[in-house]
């Protein structure tokens, strides 16, 4: 008996024992597999990752546990490992594949080295209509590198996306990235955010130079005197609706709460001496005798007090006026606004006008600075090709060193030039930014322009600039109001007929009717107010003739303005011409020059000349070809089409 407890005892013992022991290898997997799947670095973030702190491995057991947790989730096993006792990077770790529309990608075949290194090529898993192409592209890290064309997809929520790091080229994965897989979209890579940024506008995108329309477009969207302008243009289109709304019906409304201190009322004095003479003679003779005393104690003159109204009451009016005749004033207001209105829209075209020409100056200085840079890059590079040549023949024997240090003085020169012409461009590029609203050391990418055809001869355009110039528009639309002003003036003088409609009610318990209506029209004449409209009249028409005045001393202006332009643009353009011809013929001079230094024909002082002249030249002709295009531009805006 006690043998079977004893031998009972160790079975249950035994089988506790291989129960815990299972349940612990369970508990083992499980921890094993969230600790892989769950606790990997954030690599997104600057500062978060350190390759020293983190170095998690896979054993060749973990592709069984992975499939055993697939199994159990109802998931089906991505891949089998090729190489199961082979350690694998986190990176390269297989993941399960759900029957959903993303799928999941894979990698083919397991892979090694760097951890985080980029996979070769990867292959669909069951299920998986989305795939990479089995030459997956190597990332660039840059907006518009291979890896942009593709993005996460929002079916599988388990998947790592592949983020690509600017600073290394090296590829890792990662599920609080994005955690869904990655399918192809034709649209590149979002840019990160820029919510930060002290900016109103955006720089041009990678890959796509900005254009002067852009420039142009942008700058007066953001331009705070251009939105002042047309603020003020709103405000004098209600200017107008105000002058157009005297000629309607207005309703008024007066009421009030009154309280009186001493109540008024009306006095009455009543005489009763004839009635009681009346009453005596009624009275019998003896009766009388008895009672003359007494009556003619009794007082027969009395003063009686009506009150005329409560003492604290409620008032109320309301009335309505209409206009029957103002003597034309509402219809010369009317006009004066609309004039004034024209004038501020016209204002409005001016500060637009300005803000292109100021874009316009700045955009090709970017573009002038810029070619220079390039001429004084190649000054360089050409000076430190004539010392390489000179140290060279010096080694040789065949020069001074006079000549190699003469050499040294033109490089330092001409690098010397390279600095302040970058240091210019610099300068030009913080003017355009400030321009468009953004950064001033925001990147500038400019599209280079073409010298265009002349705009025309120099009547037509004058003609033109004569009809569009919108600073003469608004000193015309000034002087038609000031003129309107007058007659508003004038119309002062006349008389002012209207229309009146009243209700009234007043809380008076005194009253036999507390409610009344009345209707009266009425006039309001001013036949001398002592000289004021008068005065008024005449300082309104000499305002007039002074803003005419002006406007022909302007049209003068512009006449110059426009002849200048147009004389500008023509020495320019054939400035372009001249300098054309000098800088290929400055070119070939100076190739001719160097190859006779080499071949020892020519001496150093001839070949810094040559260099000198090249540069010159170049310098010539950019500066040339920049100033007539942007005296065409200077031309448009002096017509008034720019």
């Amino acid at each position: 008996m006690e043998t079977k407890q004893v031998a009972l005892k160790r079975t249950v013992c035994e089988s506790a024992k291989t129960a815990f022991l299972c349940l612990a290898l369970f508990c083992a997997s499980f921890f094993t597999l969230d600790r892989a799947e769950g606790s990997e670095p954030d690599f997104t973030t600057p500062g978060s990752f350190s390759p020293s702190s983190y170095s998690p491995t896979v054993t060749g057991a973990y592709p069984s546990l992975y499939a055993q947790n697939a199994s159990r989730k109802g998931e089906t096993p991505a891949v089998a490992p090729a190489n199961s006792t082979q350690a694998t990077t986190r990176s390269n770790a297989y993941r399960p594949a759900r029957a959903n529309s993303g799928g999941a990608l894979v990698p083919a075949e397991p892979l090694s080295g760097t951890r985080g290194s980029a996979p070769e090529a990867y292959r669909a898993a069951p299920g998986n209509s989305r795939a990479l192409p089995n030459s997956a592209p190597q990332p660039s890290g840059i907006s518009g590198s291979p890896l942009a064309p593709y993005r996460p997809a929002p079916s599988n929520p388990r998947y790592a996306s592949v983020v690509a790091s600017e600073s290394t080229g090296v590829v890792v994965t990662t599920r609080e990235t994005i955690a869904r897989a990655v399918v192809p979209n034709a649209a590149s890579s979002a840019p990160a955010s820029t919510s930060s940024l002290p900016q109103t506008t955006a720089s041009p995108g990678a890959g796509r130079l900005e254009t002067l329309e852009d420039a142009t477009r942008i700058a007066i969207s953001e331009s705070r005197v251009r939105r002042a302008l047309a603020l003020k243009n709103g405000a004098s289109r209600s200017t107008v609706e105000a002058a157009r709304s005297l000629k309607n019906p207005k309703i008024t409304n007066a009421t009030s709460y009154v309280g009186v201190l001493n109540q008024p009322a009306a006095v009455s004095d009543v005489d009763l001496t004839s009635a009681a003479s009346g009453v005596a003679q009624m009275i019998p003779g003896p009766i009388m005798d008895l009672i003359s005393p007494l009556v003619s104690q009794i007082p027969t003159n009395y003063q009686i007090e009506t009150p005329l109204c409560d003492k604290d009451f409620v008032t109320t009016v309301t009335a309505v006026t209409i206009p029957i005749y103002l003597g034309g004033r509402v219809n010369a207001l009317t006009r004066a606004a609309e004039a004034m209105a024209q004038a501020t829209q016209a204002g409005e075209e001016v500060g637009e006008q300005a803000v292109k020409i100021q874009v316009s100056e700045a955009y090709f200085l970017v573009l002038r600075t810029r070619r220079l840079h390039q001429v004084a890059v190649e000054a360089v590079e050409t000076a430190r090709s004539h010392r390489d040549d000179a140290e060279r023949m010096f080694n040789v024997g065949l020069i001074a060193r006079n000549v190699v240090l003469a050499a040294n003085v033109a490089l330092a020169e001409a690098s010397q030039l390279e600095l302040k012409v970058a240091n210019a461009r610099q300068l030009a590029e913080a003017a355009y930014n400030r321009l468009l609203w953004r950064p001033l050391d925001a990147p500038v990418l400019v599209a280079d322009m073409e010298l265009g055809a002349p705009l025309g001869d120099l009547e037509t355009l004058t003609a033109q600039a004569v009809r569009a110039r919108a600073e003469l528009q608004v000193l015309s639309a000034e002087s038609r109001a000031l003129q309107e002003q007058e007659k508003v003036a004038r119309a002062d003088a006349l008389p002012q007929v209207v229309a009146t409609g009243a209700y009234s009610y007043i809380e008076n318990s005194h009253l036999s009717d507390n409610s009344n209506a009345t209707a009266a029209v009425g006039m309001v004449w001013t036949p001398f107010d002592g000289g004021t409209s008068r005065a008024r009249q005449r300082a309104a028409r000499q305002n007039a003739m002074a803003v005419a005045q002006a406007r022909d001393e302007a049209e003068s202006g512009i006449r110059l303005q426009v002849r200048q332009a147009w004389l500008a643009e023509q020495e320019a353009r054939r400035r372009v011409e001249v300098a054309k011809a000098a800088v290929e013929q400055a070119e070939e001079n100076l190739r001719v020059v160097t190859r006779g230094f080499q071949e020892g024909t020519v001496n150093h002082t001839e070949t810094l000349d040559a260099a000198t002249m090249r540069t010159t030249a170049t310098s010539a002709y950019a500066n040339a070809l920049y100033d007539a295009i942007l005296a065409t531009q200077r031309l448009r805006y002096a017509v008034g089409i720019l």
